[in-house]
């Protein structure tokens, strides 16, 4: 694999600290997400050019899920798009922040646009008793609302959402809590809800991903970058693989255990499909984000040490 994204399993002490926010459903906290503004005004016409979703459907009041694509149709980078008083806020990962400004920026001289880095701190809210605390919250996924000058967004999941707070001059970047991240990692895979990391840009295509189904995906609007393949994938029911989540048993011990982004997932000794994403959202569990091409009871992966696990899908929770 020439990219893959590595997820190891974390110690045990900071698996158990995971398994207790996760219980307690009592997450807010800080999240390693940037900002990408784009403000002007043509920034509602320049994006629509660019990216997946149908920029018409962003307003102060509804968010979409986006992706930039490369000429074959498969996602560089992707993130989630908000409305703002002169243009949009992007919020994708920190590690893919350079990309987007690169990738926007070579178009964006044709267009009375500015890009602009940062200007917002991303926090995540997971869990019921977060989200009653954290309240007023939109009723619906993709919804968002404004509360005393912060941006909320409802996210498919089970109580699960974004606040962006307008962040003062000279913020220090964010690193989150490891536990807390991998807890936040956990809520999105369950939600099959995933932000693609750089690692792995240019592995999937958005359908791939469900991006048609969370509604980040256009079939109806105009041209853009990779839109041709896209639109075949669509029309000729090309599609052949479904987005899953899985579950296994942790092996146990406190040794090292990687799963690799791209790794085999079998069934009945046949490859059926790839690993996407995984967490350890508590010391006897993994949860596995896949792409499958069957239906079955159980799947086996092999870990980057050799080791064997074996996962039973789970239903997505949105």
């Amino acid at each position: 694999m020439s990219s893959a994204s590595l997820y190891p399993r974390p110690a045990l002490a900071e698996r158990e600290a995971t398994a207790s926010l996760l219980a307690s459903a009592d997450l807010q906290a800080l999240l390693p997400l940037a900002t990408l503004a784009v403000t002007g005004p043509d920034a509602a016409s320049f994006l629509q050019g660019q990216v997946t979703c149908d920029m018409r459907e962003v307003t102060t009041e509804s968010s979409r899920p986006g992706g930039l694509l490369n000429l074959k149709g498969r996602l560089q980078i992707s993130f989630r798009v908000l409305a703002v008083a002169d243009g949009f806020v992007l919020v994708l990962p920190a590690d893919q922040l350079a990309a987007a400004q690169q990738r926007l920026g070579k178009y964006a001289v044709f267009s009375k646009v500015t890009l602009t880095a940062g200007g917002w701190q991303v926090a995540g809210v997971l869990g019921q008793h977060a989200w009653q605390a954290s309240g007023p919250w939109p009723a619906e996924p993709n919804q968002v609302c404004q509360d005393e000058g912060r941006m909320k967004l409802h996210l498919p999941g089970h109580f699960r959402g974004l606040v962006l707070t307008a962040a003062a001059a000279g913020s220090a970047e964010v690193t989150a809590d490891a536990a807390a991240w991998q807890a936040w990692l956990t809520g999105s895979l369950r939600a099959g809800d995933l932000m693609l990391p750089a690692a792995d840009s240019e592995r999937f295509q958005p359908q791939e991903l469900d991006f048609h189904v969370l509604q980040g995906v256009s079939y109806q609007k105009g041209c853009y970058l990779g839109q041709e393949i896209v639109a075949r994938l669509y029309f000729r029911g090309q599609l052949k693989t479904r987005l899953a989540c899985l579950q296994g048993s942790d092996p146990g011990g406190d040794d090292a255990l990687t799963l690799v982004s791209g790794t085999p997932v079998t069934a009945h000794g046949q490859t059926v499909g790839e690993l996407v994403a995984a967490s350890w959202g508590d010391p006897a569990h993994v949860t596995v984000l896949a792409l499958l091409r069957d239906d079955s009871e159980h799947y086996e992966l092999i870990s980057q040490e050799g080791r064997s696990l074996t996962l039973s899908a789970l239903p997505f929770t949105r």
